[in-house]
Formats: C-alpha cells, structure tokens, sequence
C-alpha cells in the first residue's frame, strides 16, 4: 500500500517504510497510532483538500497537503510507515492546523484535528528538543517564571541581537549577511502588563474579565491598554486576574497535551473567581483555544468546569458587536481619511464562524473606508511555531495573501490575532514593503 502511495501521490524521497513482522510490529504500532490510523481511513483521497492547502499551494508536494499526511497516518497501523520516522516527524510538523482541509471536505473529516493529535502522539516519543521541553513544560505553565524570561530576555536581546526600525516599536534581528532574510523579534516591552494593571482591578468586582494572553502582557502591553480603552468608553467595568497564564494553543500546536490540560486547569481557576460575566479575549486564537477547553476534559471531572469556563468567552469583536459598539458610532460627514481593510485569523473565520463582526466595527468607525480583501479566506502563514520553523515557505504564504491587499492600495491592515500581527510585520519586513498593521483595539481606540 505504501509503495502504490509514495508512487501515485508523494513525487519525492520516501518516508521510513517498516515491514510488517507479526509480535515485533505490534509492540510498534501503539493505540493512538490505531485510533488515528481509523480516522485517517476516512479520507477518500479526492484531492479537494489540496485546492485550499497554504502549505501545498506554494511546495506542490503532496505530503504538504493533508491527503498526504493522512495517508501516511493510515499506513502506521500496518507498520508499513516507521513511527519513528524523521521524515514522517518533519511532515506532520509541515502544516499550519489552519483548518482549511476540513472546511472543504465533503467527508467531513477534520484534517487539521488528526494531524495535531498525530504531533500529540509523537509528542509523548520526546521528538522536540529539550530546550523546547524545558519551556513547554517547565516555565510556560509558570506565570512568575514567565515574568523572569521575560527580564531576562530583554537583556540577551540587548546584548546578542541587532535594533533595526519597525511599524510597531523596535525590532531585532541576528547580526548575520542573510539577516534580512531571518524573523524579526519584537523588542520585549519595558514592563509586562499583567503586574502593574491586574492590581488596579477587582477580580470580584468587573463585569466583565479580561484575558490577556503572553503577547500582549511581554510585547503589546499598549493593545491590552487599548482594549482598555474601548470597554472604558462603553463604561463596562473590567477585572484583570493577575495568576492568568498561556492559553496553551502554542502547547497544543504541538502535541503537548500534559501542558495543555494543567493551563487550562490554571486559567479556569483563575477566572473561576472572577464575576460570572463574560471573559473577553482580544487575540483570536486565545479566544478559539480557550473556547475548546471543555474538549479537554471530555472523561474528566473538570469537564463541567472547563464547560463552564468555555461558555464565558467571547471574543473580542464578538464581545463589542454584541453590547452595541456599532450603534453607538458616529460617524460624521467628514470623508473617510484611510482605507482599511481586515486579515481574518484562522481561528476567528474558521475556528469560530466569526467573520462579519470585525467589519461592523470598522465600517462603524469614522474616517474609516473599510476594503475586502479577504473573500479568499487565506491563511497568513503564520501557524505559531510552523512560522519559525518554516519560514521561508510561511513568507510565501504570507506573499500570497498579502498580494489581494497590495492590489486594492489599503493604508491599513487589521487584525486580531497576535500571531497574524507578528507575521505581517515580519512579511512586511521580508518584502520591504510600506503599509501600516495595527490591532483591531488599536484603530477602535483611535477613533473615540
């Protein structure tokens, strides 16, 4: 079977192939691998799911694509494929989980949800590297040794890395010929939000409860205080636990579901002690992650805490829509000064079936002539660690989305996802391009 795949689809050096040999094989192929092996099996190879794939799109390999990758998940089971396999570890890593496969299969079977549960399974066989590990599992889950990266970071950024300019504050880059063509790193903000703002408001005493994810507190401290901002001039009270750590999406990107779970079990405590209002997220894919938290705990106690946790959170243009925000606009006669357009998070449009209430709020707003440049619902590229691991192949992504954006001339491009926000100014940066990116907050806060 492998040999009729690798020849039909794959077009490029074979994945470690593994011979069935009757107890041997079995003691390999463990349960997860069966389980997923199942799913996979409901792929009928079709092909619809390449016609939308980012990362096929730009590498025409057909194990970028999730046929691919599903195919290869299928032949585990048999031991035709070695789990062990680096090049099967380097594939399943080659996706974005962006969730474009499973929005356009007619089988209905989620792409995007077997290939992150594989990463789980080959999690759990320690495929990263210890310095990963070491992160995930010992300073993430931490917010106070959280707080101490984050001194200590912007100490090495100082001493190791390069200052160049950039649209939102400085950035950084390695010393090297090539540096122009490596990630930039957003310079570390002067002091982390959380500390200094979470004293400021009772956590029992808001109507609403704010999270504010690790982007926001160690880099754009100014979005948060933009949100701020907005929720202030719709007079809506606000608490800001300080003990609220990662969502975990970044965990969970790659397999690391013991971190997963003892976030969630962090933040569902932290915000269990909050007023029972909404929980408003301003970063996309904290609030899509934090939505499935019941999904963790399906056989668990915590399931009716995390149900309960899940079921308070709102997204952040889901929030304002919601309270009135568009009504309570003006927006003069003057004429409109910028064209703005929106890029749709992943996990805002698919995620969370979110795609008209960004645009009510900017259309909403004066000066504002709002564009659409994403009727195509292209990925950025970013995919959290796929953009650094990846980066060449996620700039040319962001190439192709940012081409329907070039075309129509915007001044402006918004979002609401943390990760898209770092990967314009990165794609920005790697095109030399001159166009301004700002948070969804940021332009609202602007407009009052």
């Amino acid at each position: 079977m492998i040999s009729s795949i690798q020849g039909k689809y794959f077009m490029t050096r074979p994945v470690s192939v593994k011979k069935p040999h009757g107890r041997n094989n079995a003691a390999v192929v463990t349960a997860p691998w069966s389980e997923l092996s199942i799913d996979a099996s409901r792929c009928v190879k079709c092909g619809r799911c390449l016609s939308v794939c980012p990362v096929f799109r730009e590498s025409t390999r057909e194990p970028a694509g999730a046929r691919g990758k599903l195919a290869l998940i299928e032949c585990t089971a048999s031991g035709e494929v070695a789990i062990a396999s680096a090049r099967l570890k380097e594939l399943i890593s080659f996706c974005l989980l962006c969730g474009a496969c499973a929005e356009i299969c007619p089988n209905l079977v989620r792409g995007d949800e077997i290939i992150q549960r594989s990463r789980e399974a080959l999690s759990s066989r320690q495929i990263f590297s210890s310095p990963t590990l070491v992160a995930l599992s010992h300073i993430l889950p931490f917010p106070q040794r959280m707080d101490n990266l984050h001194k200590v970071g912007q100490i090495a950024l100082s001493r190791f890395l390069r200052k160049i300019p950039g649209e939102s504050g400085l950035y950084w880059r390695f010393p090297l010929s090539r540096a122009s063509k490596l990630p930039l790193f957003p310079q570390l903000a002067d002091k982390a939000f959380l500390p200094t703002r979470s004293r400021q408001h009772d956590p029992t005493s808001g109507s609403v409860a704010i999270f504010v994810g690790c982007v926001s507190n160690y880099i754009y401290p100014h979005i948060a205080e933009a949100v701020l901002a907005v929720l202030g001039h719709l007079k809506i009270s606000v608490s800001i636990p300080r003990e609220q750590g990662c969502c975990g999406l970044i965990a969970y990107g790659l397999g690391k579901m013991d971190v997963v779970r003892r976030l969630a079990k962090r933040n569902i405590e932290v915000f269990g002690s909050t007023s029972p209002g909404p929980i408003v997220a301003f970063c996309s894919s904290c609030s899509a992650h934090l939505k499935s938290y019941s999904t963790l705990f399906a056989d668990e106690p915590w399931n009716r805490e995390a149900l309960a946790f899940s079921e308070r959170v709102q997204d952040l243009s889901e929030f304002l829509t919601g309270v009135g925000f568009c009504s309570q606009s003006d927006r003069g006669t003057s004429a409109p000064s910028y064209r703005v357009t929106f890029h749709d998070p992943c996990h805002l449009r698919r995620k969370q079936g979110i795609f008209e209430e960004p645009r009510q709020l900017l259309r909403s707003l004066p000066e504002v002539q709002f564009i659409e440049t994403g009727k195509e619902a292209l990925c950025c590229g970013s995919g959290g660690s796929f953009g650094l691991k990846h980066y060449d192949v996620s700039m040319r992504i962001f190439q192709r989305r940012y081409r329907s954006i070039e075309e129509e001339a915007v001044d402006i491009v918004v979002t609401s996802c943390m990760g898209c926000l770092l990967q314009f100014i990165n794609g920005i940066h790697y095109y030399n391009k001159a166009i301004r990116v700002k948070h969804l907050a940021e332009i609202m806060q602007e407009s009052l």
